[in-house]
């Protein structure tokens, strides 16, 4: 009971956060709540070898909106100047996430930030699209990675470190 009043207050923030705190859509917000903490308590039900750490999300958290702000200004930056900076590319990022749900979390962390964009996603690896090459992908991807490792308090699979 306590696992479903946290999912179902988890996905009324996420609701407000949607809805630029709309007071007249506060219905639709407690549907959408109840629906979402039933799909999820049956989706994960028994099967899960994880459970969401506080100190790892609330980390997860600082971390998105930070990056969210700097990479949007990034964004529109290269966008803006004449001529635009782009230099874009897709990456291979070989996956340290065992579990398909943290894998899934993180997938959708590099489609929420500005900038990046997760075209593929095969059994041990995905590929990204970014805007420029001539950043560090692959360390800004295995950060997220660890962050999203924290969330959920499992380890990466050590098989791949020192990777390039």
């Amino acid at each position: 009971m306590t696992r479903s009043l946290i999912s179902f207050i988890v996905f009324s923030a996420l609701w407000w956060l949607i809805v630029d705190l709309d007071p007249s859509l506060a219905v639709g917000g407690v549907v959408f709540a109840a629906l979402a903490t039933v799909a999820h308590d049956r989706l994960t039900r028994g099967s899960a070898s994880w459970r969401i750490h506080p100190g790892g999300a609330i980390r997860f958290l600082v971390f998105f909106l930070a990056h969210s702000v700097t990479a949007s200004i990034d964004v529109a930056l290269r966008a803006l100047s004449r001529p635009p900076r782009l230099a874009p590319t897709v990456v291979e990022f070989s996956l340290r996430l065992a579990d398909e749900t943290p894998r899934i979390w993180f997938m959708n962390t590099i489609n929420l930030l500005p900038g990046t964009l997760t075209v593929f996603a095969g059994k041990d690896a995905i590929k990204v699209h970014v805007l420029d090459r001539n950043r560090d992908v692959h360390g800004q991807l295995e950060r997220i990675e660890r962050i999203v490792a924290a969330v959920f308090g499992v380890t990466l699979d050590a098989s791949d470190e020192g990777r390039p």
